[in-house]
């Protein structure tokens, strides 16, 4: 089948797939990916190793970017961006983090970056990949569906290429945070995702957090827990001086808004639940980026608050946390 696409039995067929994705191609690119790439290629080789882990289809080079060394027993901070290409502000403030502060701070910590994981989605500006798949969905080595009745790719090359050079690296990182946005341009895509994938909607699918918020993983004991807020905060602390938080009671079907940290459940295909193998602590950041007190480059900024804050709470912590 055309894009090693399996069949669904429910849900959009091949046709429709390849109707949508001719669609987004007749719209026309919004960015250019290579305009990232070199702005790679331009940050001090003597500082910067590049590797280039993968390609994808469209020849598009994916790049991790290490800033230290890995193995000298400082702090390793893993930083990803990009998953969902229509969430620009933290692919910029991955890049930026590179040009402007990441080497000053190589006598605290070792950094990797990878800076735009969905670069085709990148440049049209898309949640989903060119099959029309959620990348935030299949971060997963088991061929298992992620529900009985649908049979879906499992093996899309934006995931794959990502977890084969983490998994090759086998590095430990003191924490991971990986740069999201909640837009409200969600509504809608969640009702087009209810009909490719043929899931329930969501009662809640119009809610928007108006605010910044964090998504931690919950852990299996109080202290492992109360550690994880404890690291949110550092980030929400940071966040505050620049960005209004989600003030909502509950966020995300019901869950509990603790002062915008959101303590979830991991969750089987979500980059930050394959991350918590990785990673002793783990954030997804969502900016809100249509708040109206929100332009581009607030946005940004939001998105390197959260790296700063991050970098606080580690900095305070002994590297080998029992």
């Amino acid at each position: 089948m055309q894009n090693g696409l399996q069949k669904l039995q429910k849900g959009w067929n091949e046709s429709q797939v390849c109707a949508w994705h001719q669609d987004i191609i007749a719209s026309g690119k919004k960015r250019n990916y290579g305009d990232i790439v070199s702005r790679v290629n331009r940050l001090p080789a003597n500082v910067h190793t590049v590797e280039t882990y993968g390609t994808t289809a469209q020849s598009h080079p994916l790049l991790r970017i290490t800033v230290g060394n890995l193995s000298n027993g400082k702090p390793n901070i893993l930083i990803t961006c990009g998953v969902h290409g229509y969430e620009p502000s933290g692919i910029e403030a991955g890049i930026r983090f590179l040009e402007e502060e990441a080497s000053a701070l190589t006598n605290k910590f070792n950094f990797v970056v990878y800076n735009c994981i969905s670069p085709w989605a990148y440049e049209y500006d898309q949640r989903w990949n060119p099959q029309a798949e959620d990348p935030n969905r299949l971060f997963r080595r088991t061929r298992k569906p992620a529900k009985p009745h649908i049979f879906r790719n499992q093996d899309i090359e934006e995931c794959r290429h990502f977890m084969n050079s983490i998994e090759h690296h086998a590095t430990t990182f003191a924490c991971a945070i990986d740069l999201h946005e909640t837009t409200n341009r969600d509504r809608q895509l969640r009702v087009l995702r209810s009909e490719r994938f043929d899931e329930e909607l969501a009662p809640d699918y119009q809610d928007i957090p108006q605010g910044y918020y964090l998504t931690l993983s919950k852990r299996e004991t109080l202290k492992e827990n109360e550690r994880q807020l404890m690291f949110g905060k550092f980030i929400i602390d940071e966040v505050r001086k620049v960005s209004p938080i989600a003030q909502e009671p509950t966020i995300l079907n019901g869950k509990e808004n603790r002062a915008g940290i959101i303590l979830s459940a991991p969750s089987d295909g979500l980059m930050r639940s394959y991350l918590d193998l990785y990673a002793k602590l783990v954030a997804v950041t969502e900016v809100y980026p249509d708040h109206p007190d929100m332009p581009p480059e607030k946005a940004v900024k939001t998105q390197l608050a959260s790296i700063h804050g991050a970098l606080d709470y580690v900095s305070g912590l002994p590297y080998n946390i029992p």
